[in-house]
């Protein structure tokens, strides 16, 4: 089983020369390697690729409708359903 701090596993990515360039550039304005700089970036936009599809939007007025149907009394078949939860769990 691999270590989960292990520096063996790779990505490898071909891009255009010029793009190889610009990415070289910033790295040097981060004064870090390519693949320092890669990771960095790599890593930041997962986290936020990841956090943005864990987020859910809604309008003002999709908010308002939520924040109205949350405060309606809950109908019969809900209340059975939290009972029912509940006695499982006692």
């Amino acid at each position: 089983m691999k270590s989960k701090n292990n520096k063996n596993d790779r990505i490898d990515v071909r891009v255009l020369s010029d793009v190889k360039q610009l990415i070289e550039k910033a790295a040097q304005y981060r004064g870090l390697s390519i693949s320092a700089f890669a990771t960095a970036v790599l890593v930041e936009n997962a986290k936020q690729v990841i956090e943005e599809s864990n987020t859910i939007s809604l309008s003002e007025r999709d908010q308002e409708i939520f924040m109205q149907a949350l405060d309606r009394a809950p109908g019969t078949s809900l209340v059975r359903a939290a009972k029912r939860y509940k006695s499982f769990n006692d």
